[in-house]
C-alpha cells in the first residue's frame, strides 16, 4: 500500500521525506508475475495520484504526480544494475538472484539503514 501524508511517502511503513522522488521496482520470477504486482498497486493508488501508465507486452511502468516511477521486471542475470529506492520481491526468485542481482541495487544500503526495510518479498 502507498500513501502520500502531507510531505511524506509510506511504503511498508517506512517514511520517505517528501520532495524526494522514489524508484519503487517489482521484481518477479515471471514478467507476466512482475506486471500483476504491479496491477494489483496500482489499483490501490488513488486515481488522482497517478500521472501516466504505461503497460505492454515489454514494459509496465507507472510514474506518480510527485514524479515517484514504478516499475516491473522480470528478476534474472540481465537485471543486474538497476538501482531502487524500495523493491517487491516475489517468493519465487531463487536466493541467489535476490542475493546477487537484486539486493546490491538498493540505494539505501550504504548509508547504514538497514536493507530489510527498503524490500517485500511478496507471494
Amino acid at each position: 500500500m502507498v500513501e502520500i501524508i502531507e510531505n511524506f511517502t509510506t511504503i511498508g511503513g517506512i517514511y520517505f521525506k517528501g520532495g524526494i522522488v522514489l524508484k519503487i521496482i517489482v521484481y518477479g520470477s515471471t514478467r507476466d508475475r512482475a506486471y500483476n504486482k504491479l496491477q494489483d498497486l496500482l489499483d490501490n493508488m488513488k486515481y488522482g495520484e497517478v500521472n501516466r501508465v504505461n503497460k505492454n507486452s515489454f514494459n509496465f511502468t507507472v510514474e506518480l504526480k510527485n514524479g515517484d516511477l514504478y516499475i516491473a521486471l522480470l528478476a534474472f542475470e540481465g537485471a543486474k544494475g538497476h538501482k531502487w529506492d524500495y523493491a517487491y520481491i516475489d517468493h519465487r526468485i531463487d536466493k541467489e538472484i535476490v542475493n546477487n542481482i537484486i539486493l546490491p541495487g538498493c540505494l539505501h544500503s550504504n548509508y547504514g539503514e538497514k536493507l530489510e526495510e527498503h524490500y517485500q518479498i511478496y507471494l
